[in-house]
């Protein structure tokens, strides 16, 4: 008798339910119901009775009988969807936001053509993001956030070219951004945040000239960021920090958004020519080799400063880190690895300097503890990166050394020169970089960082001195640098506010700037 009533109770909703909806969508409805433990709901009022469908809690239904809209969110929905859910095919607003909704979406989602806003986001969704989403070329919001999907974003989404908000935060996804976003040429919102994306920026993205919101933090993001990033005028909010970006395109990105958020960056792999003699550790940075500095330490112990050339020739055994700084990016800082050095090397350490007398530049480096040196070569670079032979100078071979060469020719302010090593049995392996400082070309001084907090940095070559000047004409600080190359200036305890600060070169040429101390 229970089977027979209930049978009969079961027949009675169903024929009711068809009487006021499609019929395929009444059934969608009832799977639906029982597939997310409706009667665990928040809110379930009206649902499976005798009511008319669009007076159950969430539901419209437009004037065809066929259902339009589900709005269920933060309504404790749990289970997951059936396939049945595709039949709803009227259906133009579908959100269940804050849920315990799990298991996979399923394909049949596809059929939703008219969907105007998808939303299943902050529930326990896995699994892959079905590539039949691309479908539902109606779509203007779409918010998958906070879920636990995995997999790639499918190419498909470059299909949804009416979307102006896609939230994909907090999944588990990987994989490229693929290239076809750049379709989506109405998206003002693009959050990706918290998420294993990989690999770089595509070319394509630089399509979204309406993307005011746009949120990277939190991937495996790489440089080199695209050119065409520029192109994203409509940009107010901007997060790129806790990927793997380097200099490589954040100089163009700071320039662009000066708003945008950057800082940190995952630590930098260094890169070791250990063995033989080549012995060396290197990072790769990227950036305008002009506005490169480069800090090694050994444990907390710095032990070589280097401009424009990140190699560091290894001298003891040790912990070694680098830091690198940016002139364009002043309270950015590129952290490494450490990488543990245990052996102890015979090492040739070079001293390079460039200058330029006279209309002639004279390179001069002296080496410590050299080794099997068969010669020199000098080579000369526009752009710090690319060089060319252009001079070759035999070595002693052993003990410490002082070399010179001279270059007969007119010289360009931004030369950079470096050595090739050879030793006898034909190893090469090269110095720092140095870049040529004249006294009769005009001295290149670049302060930074500034604004700063506890210390300056003055890059040019033949300072004298430094004078630091508060609002009232006080000279607050005053130093004597001695003919000095890049100097560092130490703040101590100079209190926040705006100063003047004057470096002197000693051919009396004298650079004022404001300098701001936070």
């Amino acid at each position: 008798m229970r089977k027979i009533s209930a049978s009969i109770i079961a027949f009675f909703l169903f024929t009711t339910i068809k009487a006021q909806v499609n019929q395929q969508d009444s059934l969608a409805l009832v799977d639906f119901y029982k597939s997310t433990n409706g009667s665990n709901w928040t809110n379930h009022i009206n649902w499976l009775t005798a009511s008319p469908v669009s007076d159950w809690h969430g539901i419209t239904v437009d004037s065809n009988n066929r259902v339009t809209e589900i709005r269920l969110y933060v309504n404790n929905l749990s289970g997951k969807l059936l396939p049945s859910i595709g039949n709803l095919t009227e259906l133009k607003y579908f959100s269940i936001h804050i849920g315990a909704v799990s298991d996979t979406v399923p394909a049949t989602v596809g059929n939703l053509t008219k969907l105007s806003v998808f939303d299943i986001g902050e529930n326990n969704f896995t699994g892959t993001i079905p590539n039949s989403i691309g479908n539902l070329t109606a779509l203007t919001e779409l918010d998958l956030g906070s879920n636990q999907f995995t997999g790639t974003i499918p190419e498909s989404i470059g299909n949804l070219t009416n979307l102006t908000a896609f939230w994909l935060e907090y999944n588990q996804l990987s994989g490229s951004i693929p290239a076809s976003i750049g379709n989506l040429k109405n998206l003002n919102n693009l959050v990706l945040e918290h998420n294993q994306l990989s690999g770089t920026i595509p070319e394509s993205m630089g399509n979204l000239s309406k993307l005011g919101n746009l949120i990277l933090q939190n991937n495996e993001l790489t440089s080199p960021i695209p050119a065409s990033f520029a192109n994203l005028k409509a940009l107010a909010q901007l997060f790129m920090q806790n990927n793997r970006f380097t200099f490589d395109g954040l100089e163009m990105v700071v320039q662009a958004f000066p708003f945008a958020k950057y800082s940190p960056q995952a630590h930098i792999p260094i890169y070791s020519s250990l063995g033989g003699k080549d012995q060396f550790l290197q990072v790769l940075v990227g950036g305008t080799p002009k506005n490169l500095l480069f800090e090694w330490y050994n444990g907390s112990q710095l032990v070589a400063t280097n401009y424009i050339d990140s190699s560091y020739q290894v001298i003891a055994p040790g912990k070694y880190s680098v830091q690198a700084t940016n002139a364009l990016l002043p309270y950015f800082v590129l952290f490494s690895d450490t990488i543990n050095i245990n052996e102890t090397f015979p090492i040739k350490l070079i001293s390079l300097k460039a200058k330029g007398i006279d209309n002639h530049a004279i390179i001069e480096w002296h080496t410590t503890n050299e080794i099997h040196v068969s010669s020199f070569i000098i080579q000369q670079s526009i752009d710090g990166v690319n060089f060319t032979d252009i001079g070759e100078k035999d070595a002693v071979g052993s003990g410490n050394n002082n070399y010179s060469y001279v270059i007969k020719q007119g010289l360009n302010e931004g030369c950079y020169f470096r050595l090739q090593v050879i030793d006898i049995d034909g190893s090469k392996y090269y110095s720092n970089a140095t870049e040529l400082q004249s006294s009769v070309l005009k001295s290149r001084i670049i302060i930074y960082p500034n604004p700063a907090k506890s210390r300056v940095t003055i890059k040019g070559s033949h300072v004298e001195q430094a004078t630091i000047i508060d609002n009232n004409g006080k000279i607050v600080l005053k130093k004597s640098l001695n003919d000095a190359t890049n100097p560092v200036i130490e703040l101590g305890k100079l209190a926040r506010g705006i100063y003047a600060i004057s470096v002197l070169t000693n051919d009396l040429q004298v650079k004022t700037e404001k300098l701001i101390i936070q």
